[in-house]
C-alpha cells in the first residue's frame, strides 16, 4: 500500500510544479509584452511621422519605411506571446 502512495505523491509533484512553472511563464510572457510594447508603440508612432515629413530625401525616407516595417514585425512577435499567456490555465 506504500508503494501506491509514493506512486501517487510522485505523480502529482511534477504536475505541481509543472503547473507553477507555466504560471511563471505566463507572468514572464505578459511582462516582456508591456516592456517592449510601450516603447515600440513610441518608436512606430515616431517613425511613422517621420515617413510624413515632406522634406525627407529618398534615401531617408527608403530607411524609415524599413523601420516602420521592422517595427510591425516586432509587434507581431509580441502578439504571439497571448499564446503563451492566454493558454489553457492562463
Amino acid at each position: 500500500m506504500s508503494d501506491v502512495r509514493v506512486a501517487e505523491t510522485t505523480d502529482v509533484e511534477p504536475r505541481g510544479s509543472c503547473e507553477a512553472r507555466l504560471t511563471a511563464l505566463r507572468e514572464r510572457a505578459a511582462r516582456v509584452q508591456h516592456d517592449v510594447n510601450n516603447p515600440l508603440a513610441a518608436l512606430l508612432a515616431e517613425a511613422q511621422l517621420l515617413d510624413l515629413d515632406p522634406t525627407l530625401g529618398d534615401e531617408h525616407r527608403l530607411a524609415v519605411r524599413r523601420m516602420i516595417e521592422l517595427c510591425r514585425r516586432v509587434v507581431g512577435s509580441v502578439r504571439r506571446l497571448d499564446e503563451i499567456r492566454d493558454s489553457e490555465g492562463g
